[in-house]
């Protein structure tokens, strides 16, 4: 292998790397790891039955994820809507209408290896009564 070889493989192996998240400044952290497997570490909900109107906390922990996905399920099951681009750790308030699953997905660097865990949040009808 000549001089002018070695810097081309150089080359290419730095770019590789910068591609895929390796090589970052001293001291920074991306939190992604391309050959280690997503893991949720905690994913919750707070409380898990409200009054119809009320508000639920959803909270979750995640490591190794490239990116983390929230996907909103009725009890009829459909897919109200998909939410990406969320944090590795993170909360969000919800107020569900009806009984609805969320379904927390993490998607890993290389390998495309996801996991995901679901949380149900009960909406319970408000009693009116006359006297």
């Amino acid at each position: 292998m000549n001089r002018h070889h070695f810097w081309i493989l150089l080359i290419l192996l730095f770019v590789s790397a910068v591609s895929l998240g390796v090589v970052l400044k001293p001291g920074v952290s991306s939190g992604i790891v391309p050959w280690i497997q997503p893991r949720i570490i905690s994913f919750y909900a707070t409380p898990e039955s409200v009054k119809r109107g009320d508000t639920a906390t959803l909270t979750w922990e995640t490591t190794g994820a490239a990116s983390v996905l929230m996907h909103v399920h009725t009890v009829l099951g459909r897919n109200e809507e998909t939410r990406s681009g969320l944090p590795p750790k993170g909360t969000v308030k919800v107020q569900p209408r009806e009984d609805t699953v969320y379904v927390l997905e993490c998607e890993g660097g290389i390998g495309g290896h996801s996991v995901s865990q679901s949380v149900s949040v009960r909406v319970k009808d408000i009693l009116i009564t006359s006297e």
